[in-house]
C-alpha cells in the first residue's frame, strides 16, 4: 500500500522501502516530516517525527524520544491517524 499526500494533506510525498521498515518523507509548509511504517504478523505501527529531529534509519528511530506513535489494523485507520499525528506536529 501507498500512501498519498493529499490524503495526508501534505505538499509532498517520497516513498522508500528500507531494510525493515517503509519510510515515507513529506513535506508539509517546508517543514520535514519523516513517517516509518512497521509490519510483523503481530502488529502493525508508524511512528511520525519531524526530520530535523531523527536520522533515516528504520531502528535508531525508534530510540528517540521525540516523534508519535500509532498502530493501526487497516490502511482506513492509518490514514485517520496519521492524519491526526501529522497535524499535532505541523499544525496547517
Amino acid at each position: 500500500m501507498l500512501l498519498d499526500k493529499e490524503y495526508l494533506g501534505l505538499d509532498k510525498l517520497v516513498y522508500r522501502k528500507l531494510d525493515s521498515c517503509e519510510l515515507y518523507v513529506g513535506e508539509r509548509g517546508g517543514e520535514v516530516i519523516l513517517v516509518f511504517l512497521y509490519r510483523s504478523r503481530n502488529a502493525s505501527f508508524f511512528k511520525v517525527i519531524l526530520g530535523h529531529e531523527s536520522n533515516w534509519d528504520c531502528y535508531e528511530v525508534l530510540l528517540q524520544p521525540k516523534g508519535l506513535y500509532g498502530f493501526f489494523r487497516d490502511e482506513r485507520e492509518l490514514i485517520e491517524k496519521l492524519r491526526s499525528k501529522i497535524s499535532r506536529l505541523v499544525p496547517t
